[in-house]
């Protein structure tokens, strides 16, 4: 529902993207997501994820186009319905889980846990709850 409920020119922007992404370097910023995540450095995700995808004002990449106007609002409304609203949504089923007294096993992708907005991980600890990471390896 929420996908669907995307404008057209964000539906556009998003099958484009996908049409034209590099499936090497998707792999490859997954694996560094995963290193990340075993060597349990919470500040390096924390940095990886909050800097995914925006420009860096003092470098300017040839090979990256600025956004327009328009692209900038599609990138908007897709952080917002895939972030921000996800996040309150997620919050508030994790913080029904922790007091209801069950054992559950509650799973979010990563940036719903790190982001720099309103993630999981800081919104638990602001609610009073202890967070810990948990890595492999």
């Amino acid at each position: 529902e929420m996908l669907t409920g995307f404008s057209d020119g964000l539906q556009e922007m998003l099958l484009a993207e996908s049409v034209y992404a590099d499936p090497y370097g998707y792999v490859l910023s997954t694996w560094e997501l995963f290193e990340m995540w075993c060597s349990g450095d919470e500040a390096a995700l924390i940095a990886y994820l909050n800097d995914e995808g925006e420009s860096d004002e003092t470098t300017e990449d040839p090979e990256t186009p600025e956004l327009t106007d328009e692209e900038q609002q599609y990138i908007d409304e897709y952080n917002n319905a895939m972030g921000t609203d996800r996040n309150d949504d997620m919050h508030d089923v994790a913080v029904g889980y922790l007091e209801s007294g069950k054992v559950v096993f509650y799973a979010v992708g990563l940036a719903h846990l790190l982001n720099d907005v309103n993630g999981l991980v800081d919104a638990l600890r602001a609610a009073g709850y202890t967070v810990e990471p948990v890595t492999y390896g």
